[in-house]
């Protein structure tokens, strides 16, 4: 059985629709070094941050916490990067949860695998604090988003309330970026991404055929 760190009340509650909340962003890799790195620059922008060693523990905490952002090593032992993108995505409670895999892979191919099984963007591990930052705030742009807009569906729909889970909306957002079918969110570094490796990504598909 998984043994998961004992988690805080505050890390487990369901974010309040309010401008002072805190995201929640969960750092999953196996080397200690680099989570408590990653979790001095979160922290120092005023995120709440939790951890996990391994992905098997980043997806049993991802159920337990619902963080709003996911900071996934790509090579780990026993659930790798990908895999955890996959199952987060398929799973219809957590798809709006924003992935980032941190990866020193830059071959097509390997971006186009990544992409293909649910990652929103990547992250190099040599990234500046500047631009590891700015790719969160992105991400949590794009899930305050989805949310918001999910929240007006529902609305429409004769029940719940708008709410925006933390206050990283900016006020043209809604006109800067597009909503997929699945539900997540389209930031437009991402998307010209995807285009770029969508050839690629076919091809991958058809070799694992």
């Amino acid at each position: 059985h998984l043994a998961l760190k004992p988690v805080s009340p505050e890390q487990t509650a369901t974010p309040r629709a309010s401008a002072s909340t805190p995201a929640t962003i969960l750092v999953v890799d196996d080397d200690s070094l680099i989570r408590m790195t990653v979790r001095a620059r979160l922290e120092k922008s005023g995120h709440r941050v939790i951890e996990a060693e391994s992905g098997e523990e980043g997806l049993a905490l991802t159920r337990q916490a619902r963080p709003d952002l996911l900071l996934i090593d790509w090579m780990m032992p026993g659930m790798d990067g990908p895999t955890l993108c996959e199952t987060i995505k398929a799973d219809e409670a957590l798809r709006t949860t924003h992935l980032i895999l941190l990866t020193g892979l830059d071959r097509p191919e390997q971006l186009a695998e990544g992409l293909q099984r649910g990652a929103d963007d990547f992250l190099s591990k040599a990234a500046s604090p500047q631009e590891m930052i700015a790719r969160v705030q992105a991400g949590l742009r794009s899930v305050a988003l989805v949310r918001a807009l999910l929240g007006l569906r529902d609305v429409g729909d004769g029940g719940g309330a708008l709410g925006l889970p933390f206050a990283v909306v900016e006020p043209d957002a809604v006109e800067a970026q597009g909503v997929r079918d699945t539900g997540a969110v389209r930031h437009p570094d991402v998307e010209r991404r995807r285009r770029a490796l969508r050839p690629r990504a076919r091809e991958v598909r058809a070799d694992r055929r």
